[in-house]
């Protein structure tokens, strides 16, 4: 034990003067080493701090190594110097590797001034692990408060597909209501264009309180336009109108064209119906409405679906009943109300 601490204590001692130890053909100056141990005398950690010109030639004037425990080099930080931070915008590099030494993550911290004029304080990129024409899958970003402050958002996260392109993006807010009381999280869907093919809204307790819903999803066209809303509702609103969530269908001059409601199961039960769906024509009249019935056990002769149609003023003309599989078992006219039934 006694023996252990003496050989730390002149380790540090013979590293507390400038040394010069040699790597491969380049020479490196080190004012200061800090090694840290752990309880199997395995080094933990290193921390080098760099000279003047060293740290101008290399441009960072201090190092820290993590080691795993296999001994190989798991992360390493860079503090920039002056010189780098003013040219580049960055104050500091953290690298972090697998155990086969290839690197996986990179985070970057910004400057104050390249802080204040892009609104990020903070990147994380993430790598793939295997080799691919784009190594970034994922791309961090953290808010600088002036942007927290102004917008409520204090974090964005990018996912890439192996070529580089955008797939994905998730953006994270406060739920402080005096700073942002739309929404706490969005998250976009994007097609190979570039283009938003789906959004999913997540609302704050302020706004889910008053309104009943907490998630909303749009989905849209390749040109922009809206296809489809899904409204997701509160506990509290569930319970107060039976109905778990609705969905909205749109035609391509953003008319609403189908309206769908999902029951709780209490009220289907009571029903009859877990699901019904409205239709509408491009003057907003209703033409037809579907409900889909609960059903133990299905068999081709079993109703899954009953169907009924509306003409333009509103009133019932027909109702037909469908199997699972779609083929239609009855037919009532309103006209002669005779039954024309198959299988």
């Amino acid at each position: 034990m006694y023996k252990q601490h003496f050989k730390h204590l002149l380790i540090a001692l013979l590293l507390a003067s400038v040394i010069k130890p040699v790597v491969g053909n380049s020479q490196e100056t080190i004012n200061r080493i800090i090694t840290y141990y752990d309880d199997n005398d395995k080094v933990q950690k290193i921390i080098r701090f760099y000279p003047q010109n060293q740290s101008k030639r290399q441009g960072y004037f201090k190092k820290v190594t993590v080691y795993d425990k296999n001994d190989k080099i798991s992360i390493i930080e860079k503090y920039l110097t002056d010189k780098i931070a003013a040219k580049q915008g960055v104050v500091k590099e953290v690298t972090y590797f697998d155990q086969k030494g290839k690197q996986i993550r990179l985070e970057k911290y910004f400057s104050d001034k390249i802080s204040q004029s892009s609104g990020i304080k903070k990147s994380v990129k993430h790598y793939q692990k295997r080799d691919v024409k784009n190594e970034i899958i994922k791309i961090e970003r953290f808010s600088s408060a002036d942007k927290f402050e102004e917008s409520g958002e204090f974090k964005r996260f990018r996912y890439l597909n192996s070529d580089g392109r955008k797939i994905k993006e998730e953006v994270f807010y406060t739920n402080d209501p005096d700073v942002n009381d739309d929404f706490f999280r969005v998250i976009y869907h994007y097609n190979k264009n570039g283009g938003v093919t789906k959004k999913t809204t997540f609302y704050p307790d302020d706004k889910t309180n008053n309104l009943g819903y907490y998630k909303s999803i749009f989905f849209f066209d390749v040109k922009g336009g809206k296809k489809r809303e899904e409204w997701y509702f509160t506990p509290k609103m569930v319970t107060k109108e039976q109905m778990e969530k609705v969905v909205y269908y749109f035609d391509k001059k953003g008319r609403e064209t189908v309206q769908e409601g999902y029951y709780t199961d209490i009220k289907s039960k009571e029903l009859g119906y877990y699901k019904a769906a409205f239709y509408f024509d491009p003057k907003g009249r209703k033409t037809k409405k579907e409900k889909y019935l609960l059903v133990d056990k299905t068999s081709k002769s079993t109703p899954f679906k009953e169907v009924t149609y509306f003409d333009e003023w509103g009133y019932q003309t027909k109702s037909e009943t469908y199997n699972k599989t779609g083929n239609l078992l009855k037919t009532i006219t309103e006209d002669d109300d005779q039954t024309n039934s198959q299988f």
